[in-house]
């Protein structure tokens, strides 16, 4: 799910509370300034969440078709209960023709002992004329209303026409000029940082699972030079290695989510972090499944270390900012790491012992677990059993 529409969303549930609680709390009023301030306040609220709503509509929009039919329907919800809101406000502030009637009839009861023949009946005449009013406001809103009805109906079916054709030439444009494929192979870390970019920026693409045994005509011609995954296809032209892949992405598709700062140092810094992982810590885990038994210990302590000093300077150089949690938009160093080091279990479960301490690295586990729980990483990292299955079978028995 996009996380722009579920910041959208959770706004829009928390000003729905508020204005719910604020339309029963300004109904007891009986200081007319007191709730002429609060009616205000709850016009205004309607109006943000209105443009809410907006924002979450055009947000839907833009996504793929399954993900988007889901924010659809939730938005068909919203909708509800924002009509909800209005009429309770309308009813709120609107004077109700029935109440008046039963205010005036008291006060001719308690009068009456006192009042002459004439008085009651012009008294009578007063309750007349409100229902002659009350008959006719009701009979100016349902003709108000059909006609409007009527024109809203031809609006809507302009507008999805319109929207309709839209769609229709902008499939037409990408299947023409916008195709975006990527070859890879589906246990490999170094793919799933770049399928993961793509889908976090919205990007539709199409996914070619490779045989590295058996090397196919399209990867030996897109990547001659290393003949490996993963590689991408964008309009004809081909980028590999994934970290140029992972910038090429950011460039092309500059829209937010960012997955780099805008400031060049702290760009750097991202960088620098992104290489130490690729160059230090992923060769030092592929070594702990090669090493013998009595060498993985030492293999284990090293991997140990490094991690610790990783964590440790990416606190350091990017503070509060780090690390990933739950609300927070994915960068480069969460999809980086994210990919590779968060099947830590995996690794554990592949080779039958605690890999990463927890006693060590307690947080860079927590960093990890975290961003296991990020929808789109979920949607991304392969199953685990099949995971552990795979590196069981490539590496044989590990003692």
């Amino acid at each position: 799910m996009s996380e722009v529409f579920e910041g959208y969303e959770h706004q829009y549930c928390d000003l729905s509370a508020n204005l719910s609680r604020k339309c029963g709390s300004a109904s007891l009023l009986s200081d007319q300034d007191q709730k002429q301030q609060e009616v205000a306040e709850i016009k205004a609220g309607l109006d943000d969440a209105e443009a809410l709503i907006r924002k979450m509509d055009l947000e839907a929009r833009s996504l793929q078709a399954g993900v988007k039919a889901t924010l659809l329907a939730k938005l068909r919800e919203y909708n509800s209960d924002l009509n909800k809101l209005k009429t309770e406000f309308t009813r709120l502030t609107s004077p109700d023709a029935d109440h008046a009637r039963e205010d005036l009839l008291e006060a001719g009861m308690a009068d009456a002992h006192l009042a002459s023949a004439d008085q009651s009946e012009r008294l009578t005449k007063s309750i007349e004329r409100i229902d002659e009013s009350s008959d006719q406001i009701r009979e100016s809103q349902k003709v108000m209303l059909e006609t409007v009805g009527v024109s809203i109906l031809d609006d809507l079916h302009q507008q999805r026409e319109t929207l309709l054709n839209s769609h229709q030439k902008k499939q037409l444009m990408e299947e023409k000029t916008n195709q975006v494929v990527l070859l890879g192979i589906w246990p490999s870390g170094a793919c799933a940082r770049v399928a993961l970019a793509l889908k976090l920026k919205g990007i539709l693409y199409k996914y070619v699972e490779e045989d590295l045994t058996n090397k196919s005509e399209l990867l030996l011609k897109n990547n001659p030079i290393h003949k490996k995954v993963p590689v991408l296809l964008h309009n004809d032209k081909a980028i590999a290695e994934s970290l140029v892949i992972l910038e090429y992405i950011e460039e092309t598709w500059s829209h937010t989510p960012n997955i780099l700062p805008c400031d060049p140092y702290q760009r750097a810094k991202v960088r620098f972090w992104v290489n130490y992982f690729d160059q230090k810590i992923r060769p030092a885990i592929n070594l702990v499944f090669i090493s013998k038994a009595e060498e993985r210990k030492k293999a284990i302590e090293n991997l140990n270390e490094m991690i610790k000093d990783f964590y440790e300077g990416v606190k350091k150089d990017f503070g509060e900012e780090f690390p990933y949690c739950k609300g927070k938009c994915l960068g480069l160093l969460d999809i980086v790491v994210g990919t590779n080091a968060g099947n830590y279990k995996v690794i554990n479960d592949a080779l039958g012992m605690e890999v990463i301490h927890t006693h060590i690295n307690s947080q860079f586990l927590s960093w990890m677990d975290a961003l296991r729980e990020h929808p789109l990483v979920k949607d991304t990292l392969p199953p685990h059993d099949k995971f552990v299955a795979k590196f069981r079978g490539k590496f044989g028995p590990i003692n």
